[in-house]
This record gives C-alpha cells, structure tokens and sequence, in this order.
C-alpha cells in the first residue's frame, strides 16, 4: 500500500492543512492477518494558520493489515515516530496508527486517520477526505 497527498483536518474550528507520504510492503503475513516488521516509511506534515505546527517521520513501521471497506480497501498500519510538535525540539518514542482509505477512483473520495500517542501519553488525531493525491491499497 501507498500513498501521497494533503487532507484539511479542522482543529479548534478552523481548517488545517496536512501533508503526508507512506508506503508499506514485503512482509510475511502472520496467523492474526497483519504483516509484521514490514518495509515502509511514513512522514507528514500539520500545518496551522499557515505556520508548520507538526512533523513526523517514522522510525519504523511494526506492522499492517489490509482490510476490505465498502466500495475499496483501507490499510491499517502502526510503527513509531520522531516527531516536532509546536516549538518542542525532536522528540523520539511517538507511537502511530494510520488508516488510509483507498476508494480506486484515482484518489476521489480516499481518506486518512492518523493518530499519534506521544511518550508521555497525550494523544493528537487528525482525519480528512484527501483534496489532492492518491491512496493505493493492493492484497
């Protein structure tokens, strides 16, 4: 699975733009249907009110599952980040879940989910329909 694009998550009632890019692949399929310590790499970008709010890059990715949805696929995959939150430096141990949605309309109507559980506990989640790119889920 794959994917590129930009979503606007709404925080605090106003519009931000997010930016991201993954792939995963190459694994062996375990007995619980998830492909452990697969190849892949995840990366995205927040913005809010035009400034860079929030950068993650993954470390690793532990492992994802291909799911069927209702007219597509979705992909489910976890790992951990290196992340720069607000004005904080880099900050290593952040664990992330993504769910991207993959509707094979060239890109019309997919979606992202992204939740990110920083060291100390504090959860940050941002969702969107993609306003450009595309997600490809293949099994």
């Amino acid at each position: 699975a794959y994917g590129a694009g930009t979503f606007i998550h709404e925080h605090e009632g106003q519009p931000h733009n997010h930016y991201f890019a993954f792939s995963v692949s190459d694994s062996k399929l375990g007995r619980d249907d998830w492909y452990r310590n697969p190849n892949g790499q995840f990366y995205m970008i927040a913005t809010h009110e035009k400034e860079i709010h929030m950068i993650a890059k993954s470390e690793q990715i532990t492992g994802f599952k291909i799911n069927p949805v209702e007219n597509g696929q979705s992909v489910t995959f976890e790992g951990i980040a290196t992340v720069k939150h607000g004005t904080n430096d880099w900050e290593k141990g952040w664990e992330f879940t993504v769910e991207a949605f993959d509707f094979g309309r060239q890109g019309k109507g997919d979606s992202i989910h992204i939740m990110f559980t920083s060291p100390d506990g504090m959860e940050h989640h941002m969702e969107g329909t993609l306003t450009y790119g595309n997600i490809v889920v293949k099994k």
